[in-house]
């Protein structure tokens, strides 16, 4: 998706400059099975690989061979002397590192996914492209006959990407003598770029896929035995809303009268799996299958890349998009970048989009899975569940096993709360021994997940912060996912994941080892029920105390969403009709999917409504008496 909005932005920008953008999209043959092995082998050496490491690549990638079988015949077995198995999952990533040092230029961008090669240039007339293009196609070819590359040129195309009236002659790009072929359009990744950006091919190929999906509809609905209407609608979401929000944040930008028509297409689909009449509003629609125009979707994606974009600055949109919104430069109105009017749109809500990264830990440490957890894990014996129904008995547990610990070990008790209708979120810390009891609010919109983080991080720190460093902290939490996550060794977008493994990693080195142990909560643990009671205490009487912590990725998105939301029922709600108006959220009405789907369908028709809502009058205002 990044080359995508990539090659879109750099085209408008032309457009608005109004110049061209010459492309010329490469295809590798058999670019998977023509890997010369050796030459893999000698990069991954000159890049550090070797070893053990090493050889069991060259294991791996060599000594391979292949027959062919036709029922109990078997042909004899010929080895392959190149290429890297297709379908295994480090196939990929030998790939990359084979075209690690392909060939850039100054003068041109150069786009790398896969197999997929593109290069582009912006000039003033489609012709002078030959003077920064042609070199750079010379000296790819020469690349590619050095580590055995093959580029066929008959697969390969140049567009030229234009809307003057009289564009000029096309550009003359040869490949090894052979010329590459202009054309009008192009499928780069999935995506099909015409000449003027139009998007008109690209949706007409995306309109078709989707009516394609119109008659299995037809026919699942009007089985006698078939699905739900919930299991329906999880079935559209993946057969045909994915079809349509792939590139959508590029090609959304097309005119309406060229994205109608895929709106037209999915509220015939809505239609069929509701069991809905045509004079069904379209507001009723949306608002009963949870879906939304495609406009309003493209917003919500396009918002949800940028927040996951500002915390990859090694992405390579990440300048172009920062910049975009930094810069006071005025588009015209067919010639602004897709992202432009999504970025102005980010100032209206009360989050950053560029946080400041910071430098540590790195962004490619990631840790091998081979090694060891970071630290110790406890879990408490007993299932949340049984827990709560015999409290009696999980407290004589935990006493008993508490007996346990050594006294030289510091027990530590964890705890954060939300508070929805201030919109606070906190954290506190109870630790018996040292008689402290901290508690701290977070930065607005945090999440619970935050706070259970916080607490545990800044339990460390009182740990690490003493004279003598004790021998073990045993941290107890009641949230299982706040632990998985902290020794598991995957990355993590949250900055207090990152900040509580350097600190554990510090207490191992000043010779204290860590535990986190996980314990029911509401229980009638001490512990657990103090830390519950500041964290409380805290949100609603504030204390002073901040951890003033960066959000994350997910957060930023649940505030965006939010506000989105809230814009898009406010849309629906232009519909007079009793059952939009008495909507308070986006959220599906359970009782309205019915285990039999006939059921489900008269609920949303909306004749139905008016009757539903008198008889269901009388008896609010019966209930509401004395």
């Amino acid at each position: 998706m990044d080359h995508i909005i990539q090659l879109e932005t750099d085209i408008v920008t032309s457009f608005s400059k109004k110049k061209s953008t010459v492309a010329v999209f490469l295809d590798i043959e058999k670019a998977y099975d023509s890997i010369w092995i050796q030459g893999l082998l000698f990069k991954m050496a000159s890049m550090g690989i070797t070893g053990a490491i090493l050889a069991w690549l060259k294991n791996f990638v060599t000594g391979r061979s292949m027959c062919v079988r036709i029922g109990d015949q078997e042909s004899s077995h010929k080895t392959i002397s190149n290429g890297v198995p297709q379908g295994a999952v480090i196939s990929p990533i030998l790939f990359n590192i084979m075209m690690s040092d392909f060939p850039m230029q100054q003068q041109t961008k150069t786009l790398l996914f896969a197999d997929d090669v593109t290069i582009y240039t912006q000039v003033n007339q489609p012709e002078d492209a030959e003077t920064t293009l042609q070199p750079a196609l010379d000296k790819i070819y020469r690349w590619g006959s050095k580590w055995n590359f093959k580029f066929a040129p008959a697969k390969s195309a140049t567009v030229v990407f234009t809307r003057a009236y009289k564009p000029g002659a096309d550009p003359l790009l040869f490949l090894n003598g052979h010329r590459i072929m202009t054309r009008s359009s192009h499928k780069f990744l999935g995506v099909w770029f015409d000449q003027k950006l139009l998007w008109k091919e690209h949706i007409a190929h995306v309109y078709q896929a989707c009516c394609k999906m119109k008659n299995p509809f037809k026919i699942i609905t009007t089985a006698r035995i078939g699905p739900t209407t919930h299991t329906l609608m999880i079935l559209f979401k993946s057969l045909v809303r994915s079809k349509i929000d792939y590139g959508l944040i590029a090609y959304g930008n097309a005119s309406k009268s060229n994205l109608t028509q895929l709106d037209v297409i999915s509220r015939a689909i809505i239609r069929i799996v509701l069991g809905s009449r045509l004079s069904t509003p379209t507001e009723i629609l949306y608002a009963e299958s949870g879906t939304e125009p495609i406009g309003t979707r493209r917003r919500w994606l396009a918002t949800k890349y940028i927040i996951n974009l500002g915390h990859r600055p090694y992405n390579p949109m990440y300048t172009t998009a920062k910049q975009m919104q930094e810069s006071e430069i005025t588009y015209p109105a067919r010639s602004t970048p897709s992202l432009r009017k999504d970025l102005d749109a980010m100032n209206t809500i009360d989050i950053q989009p560029w946080p400041e990264i910071p430098q540590l830990p790195s962004s490619y440490n990631y840790p091998p899975p081979s090694n060891p957890a970071i630290c110790k894990t406890l879990w408490f014996p007993m299932s949340k569940k049984k827990a709560m129904e015999c409290r009696i008995e999980t407290v004589n547990l935990f006493n008993t096993l508490s007996h346990k610990i050594p006294d030289t070990t510091i027990c530590a008790y964890t705890d954060g709360s939300h508070e929805p209708s201030k919109n606070i979120t906190t954290c506190a810390v109870y630790i018996p021994r040292l008689n402290v009891t901290k508690s701290w609010t977070l930065s607005k919109h945090s999440s619970i997940f935050t706070a259970e983080l916080q607490a545990i991080h800044q339990t460390l720190r009182i740990i690490y912060d003493l004279t003598d460093n004790p021998p073990e902290i045993l941290v107890y939490c009641d949230s299982s996912s706040t632990i998985k996550t902290i020794v598991s060794n995957q990355q993590s977008t949250n900055e207090a994941i990152s900040l509580i493994r350097e600190t554990i990693r510090s207490l191992r080195s000043s010779g204290t080892r860590t535990t986190l142990a996980w314990i029911p909560s509401h229980t009638g643990i001490t512990g657990n029920e103090r830390a519950d009671a500041l964290a409380n205490i805290e949100s609603k009487t504030p204390s002073g105390e901040r951890t003033e912590n960066p959000l994350s990725p997910s957060e930023k998105a649940s505030v965006a969403r939010k506000a989105w939301a809230n814009a898009h029922l406010m849309e629906i709600k232009r519909c007079q009709k009793v059952c939009i108006q008495m909507k308070t959220t986006l959220n599906l009405t359970r009782w309205h999917y019915h285990k039999e789907r006939a059921v489900s369908i008269c609920l949303h028709r909306p004749k139905i409504w008016p009757q539903l809502h008198k008889r269901l009058q009388p008896q609010n205002r019966s209930r509401s008496g004395p």
